[in-house]
């Protein structure tokens, strides 16, 4: 009777083993890499009811292999657009911003994978500058002053990767709100196309 009570046991704890094993390797993580840099030819950037085109770089470090997880800060800056246009006094109103967005990531893909999602909180900071210029690039005497728009506030940092060996091609996302209300928008939004590499 104890010889099969014994038998019994042995047969109920193998498979428990190894179905704790199995369970193990399906959830350890490994990112495959400790640096992921890449850069932002084409970018959009709403805010304060305004689009600006843009141009950014990032820069992300994997502070956890295992749990996808990275410290990411990224930096964009929107070229001269125009806001308005005052043709009886020849001059327009051009607006630029510059905004990074710190915060942490938690990664989807894994060591070897093709595909990888990041997704995690950042705060935005940042400023958006408007100017009067005129068609030589001065400030007109008619004019107004110039002036500025703070920019902070929270958003959440979406990115789809594809990736082979240590080349990374995507597109990001942030989405999110400013403190500061102007114009009737605290909407902000910025999305590219980015391609580096991680390493």
């Amino acid at each position: 009777m104890r010889k099969l009570l014994l038998y019994a046991l042995i047969l109920l704890a193998i498979p428990a083993g190894a179905q704790k094993k199995h369970s193990t390797k399906q959830t350890a993580f490994d990112f495959g890499a400790d640096h992921i840099i890449t850069f932002t030819p084409i970018a959009g950037i709403v805010s304060y009811g305004n689009f600006n085109p843009g141009i950014g770089f990032d820069y992300e470090y994997i502070v956890s292999r295992k749990l996808g997880m990275g410290i990411h800060i990224p930096v964009m800056y929107g070229f001269n657009d125009v806001t308005y246009v005052d043709y009886y006094n020849n001059y327009s109103l051009k607006r630029t911003c510059f905004f990074t967005a710190p915060g942490i990531r938690f990664h989807t893909g894994k060591k070897g994978g093709k595909v990888d999602f990041a997704t995690g909180p950042s705060v935005l900071i940042g400023n958006m500058n408007f100017r009067y210029k005129d068609d030589n690039g001065y400030h007109p005497s008619s004019a107004p002053s110039d002036y500025s728009y703070n920019m902070l506030g929270i958003v959440v940092d979406n990115s789809l990767n594809f990736t082979r060996n240590h080349f990374v091609f995507g597109f990001n996302v942030k989405v999110g709100t400013m403190a500061d209300k102007h114009e009737d928008s605290h909407y902000f939004m910025q999305f590219g196309m980015q391609f580096g590499g991680k390493f």
